[in-house]
């Protein structure tokens, strides 16, 4: 590389200096193989470069070269991945005589201007030696705000030609369409079509007002919100989509007919109430009937042994699975369920048979435990009439609808949660379904902090206030605490919310800590409390990384890292770790990132009991957002690996978290490797082996539901939501 530049040259052009640095972390390899394949530097150059870079991260590849060169060598070398810095040399340029023309840039005005004896600019008429700072600031702002008004002023006469054009658009085409109806001969039909839709408008007020609306502005259509179906968000009609609602009104006589009488027939003009899923939790289901989940269970054994999968009955009989015949169940098993699941018109009855369009019972779906089936794979043909007949008990179904609740009201689906929950609390006993009781009831409280975090009810301080109040009236202080600490952490993403909020919710937290008693409970719920409160630090770290408040980001972070240092125990340190290597990727310190998964991950790695190691893996997939990282991949292949050879409920426990973290992290193939091996596991009693049927069918689901919920994909995940609705209302 070049010799460094002794002392100011002479040059009637600026001249720079070209350094290159290699960044943390990056590997010379990899800088290499993008030099070569996509910033395209000859291969001798590349030799050099990487001979010189292996003996300094730092180089010089360009001395006293001009703006030209120095942008071409910036654009080359940054697409191999390399940091590139230019800075200016100092040169000489050789004096012009007589180039001094006697002007003065003023510097209120920027404009060249010959000084007077007062030296006022005759340009501006300001004295240029009163100019002060706080002169040039307002002088800057009241440019800012008169760029503003006329950008604004540009923007209404833009939007006021855009209408003009529409409405004249509009007359053209009412205008053609008229000359053309001339000519086909229906032009006499026009008058009785204006009466049909002034008549069927009419109706539509009507049935609105018996039923109970009138004619406020909450009672029209386009007076309130309405829940999009399509994504959950809240949207609410603008004055422009006011006057498009006018005019399809009256522009569609056919769909306002047809709205009048649908209405006049026991309908409803409120879009939520049409949701399938709001009318299932109500109990008033309409359409074709909806697979239940034991429905889908026992489809999964029933078909799968149409091809000679006995791999259910062996579980729950005790028997070991095996060879090629278990492979072949395992996949016969999946195709079972989706098979069922795309066709929810079919149902299996009791003794295992598939029939079309049946109207099978929820409830106590048996399960033949004897002998094998025959039959082909176009039909499957039941067989043992002596087995036991195993459902899915009720507090499992409202653990799982509490969880469905809470994904519902995460990605922003308030209306169908603050439903679902309803109709499930209403059919709950907490004396005799305590557990189920009080997932509902914490999935209840958290889908109000989600509503309050979209600012969706009421003024977020008093309604938040509400919610602390409900909390606090629970008698469990493990469950106060927890709580609080959750819903904290809800309210505090996306910055919507006053940082002070969250912080009254951690406070009530930690005072609730001390009245936790118990075996093992005051450790559990002060490591639970600490990683709430680093989700509440990270939140507010993001929002202000996303504000350029850098400063306090960096002191939020900071406060992460105080909590891992005071972690109880390892359960509670891993999370944090995977918290903070979360904010830390967010603010561009990939090195320090990289250190907290490796830590976090090691911690997985020294807990012998599979189970646990499995649940801890899928909680740093989750906490860290990096399901595709590398060693943690292969952390959980490894695991995989040891849990081959095992047998019995953990094995198939921990396959399940292993299946769940790969549906979560959006890799549905890995997911559906883990869910067979789950599903073939030998020696599982009736229950365990419906228990974890149940989790792989439903949670699965939801996990999935909300990476392409993310991703954008609404119509592919509405329709896992419905699947799962279909499952458990």
């Amino acid at each position: 590389m070049s010799e460094p530049t002794a002392g100011a040259i002479e040059s009637d052009t600026p001249l720079f200096d070209v350094v290159i640095n290699v960044p943390p972390g990056a590997q010379l390899e990899e800088i290499e193989r993008l030099a070569r394949d996509v910033a395209g530097i000859a291969a001798d150059k590349v030799d050099r470069l990487i001979h010189v870079l292996r003996s300094s991260p730092q180089a010089k590849i360009g001395a006293g070269v001009t703006r030209e060169k120095a942008d071409v060598a910036r654009e080359q070398f940054s697409k191999a991945g390399l940091l590139v810095t230019i800075t200016p040399l100092l040169t000489i340029q050789t004096v012009m005589v007589g180039s001094y023309d006697g002007t003065y840039s003023c510097p209120a005005c920027q404009k060249r201007v010959v000084l007077p004896e007062n030296r006022q600019c005759p340009a501006c008429g300001i004295f240029v030696d009163k100019v002060t700072d706080e002169f040039l600031l307002r002088r800057k702002m009241m440019e800012q705000e008169r760029g503003r008004i006329e950008y604004q002023q540009a923007k209404s006469v833009k939007d006021s030609d855009k209408r003009s054009r529409e409405m004249m658009e509009a007359a053209m085409r009412a205008q053609v369409r008229e000359e053309v109806e001339k000519e086909y001969g229906i032009k006499g039909k026009k008058g009785l079509s204006g009466m049909v839709k002034a008549v069927g408008v009419l109706a539509l007020l009507m049935v609105a007002f018996v039923g109970g609306k009138g004619l406020s502005p909450d009672g029209l259509p386009w007076g309130k919100s309405a829940s999009s179906k399509d994504n959950g968000q809240p949207k609410v009609m603008s004055a422009d989509s006011l006057e498009k609602t006018a005019q399809a009104t009256g522009a569609d006589a056919d769909s306002a007919t047809g709205a009048s009488s649908g209405a006049a027939a026991g309908g409803t003009v409120d879009p939520d109430l049409d949701d399938p899923l709001i009318q299932a939790a109500a109990g008033k289901q309409t359409g074709g009937k909806q697979l239940t989940l034991e429905q889908a269970l026992a489809a999964s054994k029933t078909l799968a042994k149409s091809v000679g999968n006995t791999t259910a009955d062996r579980a729950m009989a005790g028997g070991a699975v095996g060879g090629k015949a278990g492979n072949a169940a395992s996949q016969a098993a999946n195709d079972a369920i989706d098979s069922a699941i795309d066709n929810p018109a079919s149902s299996v009855d009791s003794g295992g048979r598939t029939t079309a369009g049946g109207n099978t019972a929820s409830n106590g779906i048996s399960f033949a435990g004897g002998g094998a089936a025959s039959g082909s794979a176009g039909s499957a043909t039941a067989a043992g009439a002596g087995g036991s007949s195993v459902a899915v008990p009720k507090q499992t179904k409202q653990v799982l609808t509490a969880e469905f609740a809470k994904v519902l009201a995460e990605i922003g689906q308030s209306a169908r949660a603050r439903e679902v929950l309803k109709a499930a609390l209403a059919a709950s006993n907490a004396a005799s379904e305590p557990e189920g009781a009080a997932a509902l009831r914490n999935a209840d409280i958290k889908a109000r902090a989600w509503a309050i975090q979209r600012r969706e009810i009421g003024p977020a301080r008093v309604v938040s206030d509400e919610l602390k109040a409900k909390i606090m009236a629970l008698d469990n202080a493990a469950e106060r605490s927890q709580l609080l600490g959750s819903v904290a952490a809800i309210l505090s993403q996306g910055g919507q919310i006053a940082p002070a909020i969250p912080r009254d919710f951690l406070s009530l937290a930690a005072d609730a800590l001390k009245s936790v008693t118990g075996p093992g409970q005051p450790n559990a719920a002060l490591g639970d409390l600490a990683v709430s409160m680093a989700e509440v630090f990270a939140n507010e770290a993001s929002a202000r990384i996303k504000a350029g408040m850098w400063s306090k980001a960096q002191a939020s972070a900071a406060q992460i890292e105080g909590l891992i240092k005071q972690a109880p125990d390892a359960w509670s340190q891993l999370r944090l770790y995977a918290i903070d290597h979360q904010i830390k990727q967010q603010m561009g310190q990939s090195d320090k990132a990289r250190k907290s998964l490796d830590a976090a991950l090691a911690e997985v790695g020294k807990n012998g009991n599979l189970l646990q190691r499995a649940a801890w893996l899928r909680s740093v997939a989750q906490l860290s957002d990096n399901a595709a990282d590398e060693q943690l991949q292969a952390l959980a292949i490894s695991l995989q690996a040891q849990l081959e050879p095992q047998s019995g409920a953990d094995k198939a426990r921990a396959l399940t978290q292993l299946a769940l973290l790969y549906a979560a992290g959006g890799l549905p193939s890995k997911a559906d490797q883990s869910r067979r091996m789950a599903q073939s596991t030998a020696a599982l009693s009736p229950a365990d082996s419906t228990a974890i049927n149940t989790d792989l069918i439903v949670r699965s689901d939801l996990a999935m539901a909300k990476v392409l919920q993310g991703l954008g994909r609404y119509a592919e995940a509405e329709s896992l939501l419905q699947r799962v609705g279909g499952y458990l209302l």
